[in-house]
C-alpha cells in the first residue's frame, strides 16, 4: 500500500497535483473483526485508517455491507419527504401530481447507485415499508364506520399502479447488466463480471453476489439466453421497461 501510494504521489506531482492528506484515508476490507491501527504515517502524510467512509455518494464499509447503505439511503429520502410533506397532504394537488414528485425528487434519493445493490430480503422490506409510508400520506386515510384508518398494503397497491421499489431496483440492475454485458473485454467492470474466483471458501453459506441477483432477476422475467439478448440494446431496453413496469 505504501508503495502504491508513493507511486500516486509521484504521479500526481508529475502533472500539477497535490495529495491531499487530510481527505486520503485507509480501509481495510475484510469480513472479520481485525485490529489495526488508528492511523498510517507515510512521510509526511498521516493517513487515518477508517471502518467505512462516502465515496461518490456512497458508503462503503470494511465488510462491504449494503445494509448500511440502504438505511443511509432512506435516511435522506426521510429528509426529502420531510421537506415535501406538506405539498403531499395538500388538497390542492392532485394524486397524479403527488406521485410525480415522489418519483422525481424522492425516488432518485432513495435509489441513488441502487443498480450496484445486492439487497438482502430485510433491506427489501425496508425499502417497501418506507415507499407504503410515502403512499399513505399521498393517499391519506380511509374513513369507515366514522372512524378513520390508514389504508391497508393491498389498497395502496391497487390505487398505485406503478412498479415498487423493489422492482424499479430490478430494472436499474438489469440495464446495468446489459450496458457490462456490452462492454469491451479489457474494461474492468466486463473483467470482474466475466471473472471466476479461485480458491476456498470460508465456511458458512456464501453471500449473495450481485451476479447471482442478476441470475434471478432474468429468470423471474424469462429472458433466455440473457447474455446474448443482452447484446442488442433495443432489445434488452425492451426488457428492462417490462421489468420497470411491473
Amino acid at each position: 500500500m505504501v508503495e502504491s501510494f508513493l507511486e500516486l504521489e509521484k504521479a500526481a506531482n508529475s502533472v500539477g497535483l497535490k495529495v491531499n492528506g487530510d481527505k486520503t484515508k485507509s480501509m481495510l476490507s475484510t469480513p472479520t473483526h481485525t485490529e489495526i491501527d488508528q492511523s498510517i504515517t507515510i512521510g509526511p502524510y498521516n493517513i487515518e485508517v477508517v471502518k467505512n467512509f462516502v465515496y461518490l455518494g456512497s458508503e462503503i464499509t470494511s465488510k462491504n455491507d449494503v445494509s448500511a447503505e440502504v438505511s443511509r439511503r432512506i435516511v435522506m429520502a426521510n429528509r426529502c419527504l420531510g421537506g415535501l410533506r406538506k405539498l403531499l397532504r395538500s388538497k390542492h394537488l392532485s394524486r397524479k401530481t403527488k406521485i410525480q414528485l415522489y418519483h422525481q425528487l424522492i425516488q432518485p434519493v432513495l435509489l441513488y447507485g441502487a443498480e450496484t445493490w445486492s439487497l438482502k430480503t430485510t433491506d427489501e422490506k425496508s425499502l417497501l415499508v418506507f415507499e407504503r409510508k410515502i403512499l399513505r400520506t399521498i393517499y391519506g386515510p380511509v374513513c369507515e364506520n366514522g372512524e378513520w384508518r390508514i389504508r391497508y398494503n393491498h389498497e395502496l397497491q391497487h390505487l398505485y399502479q406503478h412498479a415498487d421499489i423493489v422492482k424499479k431496483l430490478l430494472a436499474r440492475r438489469l440495464r446495468l447488466a446489459g450496458h457490462i454485458i456490452r462492454m469491451e473485454p479489457n474494461m474492468p467492470p466486463k473483467k470482474v463480471f466475466s471473472s471466476n474466483p479461485v480458491g476456498d471458501r470460508r465456511p458458512g453459506r456464501p453471500k449473495t453476489r450481485w451476479a447471482d441477483l442478476v441470475a434471478e432477476d432474468v429468470r423471474k422475467l424469462r429472458i433466455p439466453n440473457w447474455r446474448t439478448q443482452a447484446l442488442d440494446r433495443a432489445t434488452w431496453r425492451n426488457f428492462v421497461n417490462q421489468a420497470d413496469s411491473g
